[in-house]
């Protein structure tokens, strides 16, 4: 069997960072994609019967999936403990969507078995369990939560959908616009995103203005005001583009788009002061 090979790739330039943990933060596992099929298909060929969500899973189960991970990839031993700690994070968030797939499939998967399908249709028909989907869903619906018109569709696909019909690169806010307004009649899905809309366009008529003694209306990048002034990180996400930091950083470096790096710095810079809000608050 053909081996891959494991790699990282920096987000940030920064270094002096407090521990593994903390680097991870600025870290993804290359192949993305490759690593993300295979982590599913370990699912595939391990299922537990309490699983129907990752808490859930004992950690011995948990052991084994990532022993199955390292028949498909090798890496440097030196960096072992971050692959690990990567692997952790990308696993629970495949975890997540795999399991959502498999509660709204209309008929069982081929490698669920009869047992672990009762099983897990038995919790996910408990009124607790139905009483928490249905308090998401109006959370949701109320703002609590980034409610936006993508479906299952991820933002940055949308972002690189987008890029083909304008044959640009879309600004963060013409991707807010995409996601977060009702193509029917133009109406916003909540009062968050209509406010950070009306904020954005504000702004922007600002910082046009001519300078004093000149007709010329200044020039502005849509893009900074987005992240600088509109855009609020919330867990390391920032809301109205919907990439998780770490992740936009990658599309950005990826792309090679130099004043992207820019900004890049600006999300890392507010994550910083989120991650350091909570600390004080956890203290």
């Amino acid at each position: 069997m053909e081996f891959g090979e494991i790699q990282l790739h920096h987000l940030s330039p920064w270094t002096g960072f407090k521990s593994e943990v903390h680097e991870a933060n600025y870290l993804v596992l290359l192949p993305h994609e490759k690593c993300s099929r295979m982590i599913t298909k370990t699912f595939e060929q391990r299922l537990h019967k309490d699983g129907y969500n990752w808490k859930n899973i004992p950690q011995n189960t948990k052991d084994l999936y990532f022993e199955d991970f390292q028949k498909y990839f090798r890496w440097d031993q030196k960096i072992s403990g971050i692959v690990k700690i990567l692997w952790e994070k990308q696993t629970a968030i495949r975890y997540k969507n795999f399991i959502w797939t498999i509660k709204n499939a209309k008929q069982k998967p081929a490698y669920v078995s009869d047992d672990i399908w009762k099983a897990w249709n038995d919790e996910f028909n408990k009124p607790e369990y139905i009483a928490r989907a249905g308090q998401n869903k109006l959370n949701r619906q109320a703002g609590e939560l980034a409610t936006h018109t993508g479906r299952s569709i991820t933002h940055s696909s949308h972002a690189k959908r987008m890029e083909q019909s304008l044959e640009k690169k879309p600004t963060y806010y013409e991707l807010f616009i995409r996601n977060h307004s009702k193509r029917s009649d133009d109406l916003f899905v909540n009062e968050k995103a209509k406010a950070l809309n009306d904020d954005f366009i504000r702004l922007r008529e600002e910082k046009s203005q001519p300078e004093e003694g000149s007709f010329e209306p200044r020039p502005i990048d849509d893009n900074e005001i987005f992240v600088k002034n509109v855009g609020r990180v919330k867990k390391s996400r920032l809301y109205g583009i919907g990439f998780e930091i770490s992740t936009y950083c990658s599309i950005a470096s990826f792309s090679g788009t130099s004043p992207a790096t820019g900004h890049c710095h600006v999300l890392e810079d507010k994550l910083l002061l989120v991650q350091e809000e909570n600390k004080l608050l956890r203290d």
